[in-house]
């Protein structure tokens, strides 16, 4: 029998505990409470507008293809949700960081070097996080089938992009 969620103040600088993930799997199945997991969580860490319009920006200069976005975007949206879910602590962002760090993300003359860290931090979201990207990418496959695995980067880069521009 599943237990109601553990809270997880220090989520994401850790990765999901074995039960949250069990228990955040079937949860995040249902789109509805994805959806209403995110919006609340665009609201109550103020991080996530500023880091996810500019993560959105950034992946339109790699990704052409809708569905490679929609999926991106997926990600990001689970990567918040899951945030609330596990009543992290919201990260305050490091104003002055952010704001020259959004400025250079959505620059399109830097896209090679955005796609390097995209990838780098992809890598490490895997090793780093792996049942926070498993959750991530069992909710994606239900709604976007093939495109899964972006919506794993999508949540990896979210979660670096927020970890990189906050107070420590």
């Amino acid at each position: 029998m599943l237990e109601v969620i553990t809270p997880q103040p220090d989520f994401p600088r850790v990765d999901l505990t074995e039960e949250n993930a069990e228990y955040l799997t079937l949860v995040m199945a249902n789109h509805g409470v994805l959806q209403s997991g995110h919006m609340v969580a665009e609201t109550t860490h103020p991080i996530f507008p500023a880091t996810h319009s500019a993560l959105t920006v950034a992946t339109e200069h790699l990704f052409d293809r809708p569905e490679n976005l929609r999926a991106i975007e997926f990600g990001i949206r689970g990567l918040e949700a899951i945030t609330l879910f596990v009543l992290a602590n919201p990260l305050e962002p490091e104003l002055k960081e952010l704001k020259s760090n959004i400025v250079n993300i959505m620059k399109p003359s830097n896209i090679a070097g955005v796609y390097g860290y995209f990838e780098r931090v992809h890598e490490e979201f895997l090793h780093e996080t792996p049942r926070t990207a498993a959750v991530i990418a069992e909710s994606a496959a239900r709604y976007i089938g093939s495109q899964a695995n972006l919506a794993v980067f999508g949540g990896a880069v979210a979660r670096q992009f927020e970890l990189d521009n906050a107070k420590d």
